[in-house]
């Protein structure tokens, strides 16, 4: 049962010193002096000069407080209301070296006092703790009280330990193996393995308060801490037994409370393994009488089930037939056909998820052996029924905080409706614009004269409209020239008479004709100007035949005649007029200029680049500017509202499962949907009635299981949905009530727990691992394949349940060996406690006995007789020679305080249970 930490090590020390303090030489005192005085040897820059000096480091009474950031951990936790009592409270520094950093005195034989101590006092009468004590200002804590007839012991007596044992009880802790040599290099490559640890050894008491203190333990840091004006120059202790009175200045402190008797260990043992018992998974429920005009649904109506029943359940028997014929006609009298005359008004039952189904009637069901549509099986039995009005309850009980929840997801989706209805009103009053003043043109060309603003915003394949059709012969049409003059009411038109359509005319003309508008001759290569007549014969040297060469004056004849000499040779008269621009389609314009004007296409484009609606709401609707139905979704798992109805819905007859015992459930998928339906449908109901932007086939509640402690497996990369409900309006008509989904489809077996002992240690761990092949004594061991539960549960007081992705079959029969699995229940391994064993009782577990080992110490065998027991507060440092034990190898107590906690060290303890133990 002990878990094996060949793999996880730890290294303890019996103290550490750091700094000046190294060099401190002299031995521990009573009478000696609260500050040390040493020589050390100082050469200066350049080794010119060197010297001695005697130097004095600060001691216990230079101290008033300590850094908080210093504290890296305290046990219990504080607020704590159940803490092991025979485990040792402890509190952990940052700094190895800091419960001996003001100790001005050396070690020996290992022993080391340290400066401070912790301290547990009970919360009881005489005890007083104070956060702002006078005239200091600090915390500070008050044990006042005379023995007494019943008790000879005063106060301080009960509540403080022994200072001479203080050694014991402070230490330095690393997590490796490592030697004293090493611990200055692990402490700087990694300070995070390397903490100090003050223990205090008290004896606590089940049921109590209790206040954990670190204090000073010399009587100049009391006073220091006090603000008191004399402060001890000795190292006198800060209490001495006898003493009535005590106050001490608190460094830290927190409170806590214990719980009931027994460790991990000794809890682990008490659960016993047991197959499901009888009347665990299913209330009895009465469907004689149902009511509403309805005939019984069977003296023999299986019972309500839960979220958890019993592996391999049998639900019972479905309600009788004259009872499902009467409920689905009721059931389809709340939607009469078209056509139908009013009825009187009535409410009749709702049917649970008629709006995702899209159905106004249920379908009929001919035999409950055959495979059954979902909506028949949920509103059709009454079972079904109950749980997912189960659902419509939890809806109806928390609607403010829901609909709460619902506005605050609903903020955007309001913006784009408003965006979205503006839209709609815009492509109505464009449609008419549309249709009267461009679809009804019946001339191609006075449509291209009307649009030609819009034809740069026209996309088509070679660009746009406008590049298409300005390179065609109607370039000149679309230009804001043409478009000017050739306006309808222009003074050009009016000098023409409204009759005549002449610019409609023009542009077919322009279109038709390759002549109606040809471009500008460009002059070839070389032609000559008069910019160039006076050109000089350098010229035509320099390699330009083309200039004209004058050897003289010459008149305008002459210049005429030479010129046209000039420009024959270059060809001019032989070049050829260069060709128009092509015609352009004009039907095949009109076709993209009214399609790229369309106000059904043009402003649902503008709006869905404002407006993006995320693919993961699955909102497709027909039409682009439809108004967004929002869906709010609730991630909370819903186990925790239907626990708050009443546990008994999340496993029936709970009272029937044992204390201290552990079984395997089944989860009830068919309830689970059910219940789900129910919460959606309400849901529905719910935002309708407040007036959301709702189509009512949303899927608002997914999740029904708590996935969140679910711990990936190797490899996992993308973790898988695990919403316990899919999209209800997805739902095929034809699929099965009992599908289970997300964390329901991967948590099939669930392992159930009841007792005290994951209530006292709700972090221990709990998997499945395989088993082993038996061995020649047939016990089967475990082996390395490991399955994490996917999710968790609580029920008050002591219920805890784990889902499994396994099946009956697999937990039996499965894994690598085909040995089935162990259900592992684990102490967590990474937080070490200390303590002694219980007081169990047997033979030698009694004041006087001798242990087997010095790790089965037990406070019993600390004190020779039962009185000393009875008056024994803390554990001391040097146990009686009874104690000593039959095995003295390995860590001893009372040797120095690294051995002691070796010994007080409690191992993890684990405890599995084969399936085949608790499933038949």
């Amino acid at each position: 049962m002990t878990v094996d930490t060949s793999q996880a090590t730890y290294s303890y020390f019996a103290y550490a010193r750091g700094g000046v303090a190294e060099g401190v030489t002299g031995t521990f005192s009573e009478s000696g002096s609260s500050r040390a005085s040493l020589q050390v040897d100082i050469e200066l820059a350049g080794g010119a000069a060197q010297a001695t000096p005697t130097v004095t480091v600060y001691g216990p009474g230079d101290v008033v407080a300590i850094d908080p950031k210093q504290v890296v951990r305290v046990e219990p936790k504080p607020g704590a209301n159940d803490w092991t009592p025979n485990w040792f409270p402890a509190i952990e520094f940052d700094r190895p070296e800091l419960p001996w950093l003001f100790s001005p005195y050396a070690a020996a034989s290992n022993r080391l006092r340290p400066w401070l101590v912790l301290v547990v006092v009970e919360e009881r009468e005489g005890v007083t703790y104070e956060e702002n004590r006078q005239p200091a200002g600090r915390p500070a804590i008050t044990l006042d009280g005379a023995a007494t007839s019943d008790d000879p012991r005063t106060v301080p007596d009960i509540e403080l330990p022994d200072l001479d044992d203080s050694w014991a009880w402070a230490h330095v802790h690393v997590s490796g193996n490592f030697t004293g040599s090493q611990l200055d290099a692990e402490n700087d490559a990694h300070p995070e393995l390397v903490v100090s640890r003050l223990v205090s050894p008290r004896r606590l008491h089940a049921g109590r308060r209790y206040r954990a203190c670190v204090v000073p333990a010399f009587e100049a840091g009391r006073a220091a801490g006090l603000g008191e004006a004399t402060i001890a120059s000795t190292l006198a202790p800060a209490w001495t037994k006898g003493q009535q009175t005590v106050t001490l200045p608190v460094y830290y402190s927190w409170e806590f409370g214990t719980g009931l008797e027994g460790d991990f260990e000794s809890l682990a043992r008490l659960l016993e393994p047991m197959l499901s018992p009888a009347g665990v998974g299913a209330q009895a429920m009465d469907g004689t009488q149902p009511g509403g005009g309805l005939p019984s649904a069977g003296a023999h109506l299986g019972g309500l089930q839960g979220a958890l029943q019993a592996p391999g359940a049998n639900l019972g028997n479905p309600p009788v037939k004259p009872f499902v014929n009467k409920l689905r006609a009721l059931l389809g009298a709340g939607e009469p056909s078209a056509g139908q005359q009013a009825r009187p008004l009535e409410v009749p039952p709702p049917i649970y998820g008629r709006w995702p189904a899209a159905a106004t009637s249920v379908p009929a069901i001919i035999d409950w052996r055959r495979p059954i549509p979902w909506l028949a099986e949920l509103n059709l039995d009454p079972r079904n029924r109950a749980a997912a009005a189960l659902g419509t309850l939890v809806v109806q009980r928390h609607q403010e905080q829901l609909m709460a929840s619902a506005w605050a997801q609903v903020g955007k989706i309001d913006r784009a409706n408003q965006a979205l209805h503006q839209a709609q009103l815009a492509r109505q009053a464009a449609k008419a614009t549309y249709k009267n003043r461009y679809v009804s043109l019946s001339s191609d060309a006075a449509l291209l004269l009307l649009g030609s603003p819009a034809l740069p915003r026209i996309q088509t394949s070679g660009g746009t409209l406008f590049a298409d059709v300005g390179a065609t012969r109607l370039e000149p049409a679309i230009s804001p020239a043409f478009r000017r003059i050739a306006r309808r009411r222009g003074p050009l038109s009016r000098r023409a008479g409204m009759r005549h359509k002449w610019p409609e005319s023009a542009v077919a003309r322009l279109n038709s004709d390759a002549n109606a508008a040809l471009p500008p001759r460009k002059a070839p290569d070389g032609t000559q100007t008069a910019s160039i007549i006076s050109v000089t014969s350098s010229v035509v040297q320099a390699g330009n035949p083309g200039a004209l060469h004058l050897d003289g004056p010459m008149n305008g004849g002459q210049f005429k005649q030479s010129a046209v000499e000039v420009q024959t040779g270059l060809g001019w008269d032989q070049r050829a007029d260069p060709s128009g621009p092509p015609a352009i389609d004009l039907g095949q314009v009109r076709v993209e200029l009214l399609n790229g004007l369309d106000p059904d296409k043009t402003i649902p484009a503008r709006v869905a680049s404002r407006v993006k609606v995320p693919a993961s709401r699955g909102w497709l609707p027909k039409d682009p500017l439809e108004g967004i139905m929002a869906a709010p979704e609730f991630p909370t798992p819903m186990l925790t509202s239907l626990r708050e109805l009443s546990q008994e819905y999340v496993l029936p007859g709970l009272s029937n499962l044992p204390p201290n015992s552990v079984t395997v459930l089944e989860a009830n998928n068919r309830f689970i949907n059910s219940y789900m339906i129910g919460l959606n449908h309400e849901m529905s109901r719910e935002l309708l009635w407040r007036e959301y932007p709702t189509d009512q086939r949303g899927t608002y509640f997914r999740q029904f299981w708590d996935p969140s402690t679910r711990v990936p497996p190797p490899g996992e990369t993308t973790p898988p949905d695990l919403r316990d409900l899919s999209p209800l309006h997805l739902w095929q008509a034809s699929r099965r009530l009992e599908k289970g989904e997300g964390a329901a489809a991967f948590g099939k077996l669930v392992l159930v727990a009841r007792g005290q002992l994951l209530r006292r240690f709700p972090n221990a761990s709990v998997f499945a691992i395989e088993a082993t092949a038996p061995d020649s004594n047939g016990h089967r061991g475990l082996g390395s394949g490991e399955k994490w539960p996917v999710f968790e549960g609580r029920l008050d007081p002591d219920l805890t349940f784990f889902g499994f992705d396994l099946s009956r079959e697999q937990a039996k029969t499965g894994g690598s060996a085909g040995q089935g699995y162990f259900f592992v229940i684990q102490q967590h391994p990474t937080e070490p406690h200390y303590g002694l064993e219980e007081e169990e009782g047997g033979t030698n577990n009694v004041p006087g006995g001798q242990p087997q080992t010095w790790g089965d110490l037990s406070w019993a065998q600390l004190v020779d007789t039962e009185d000393d027991l009875t008056k024994m507060s803390y554990a001391p440092a040097t146990p009686p020679s009874s104690a000593t034990p039959v095995d003295t190898s390995g860590p001893a107590w009372g040797t120095d305080s690294a051995q002691v906690a070796a010994v007080a060290l409690r191992d993890p303890v684990r405890v599995a249970i084969h399936a085949r133990d608790l499933v038949s």
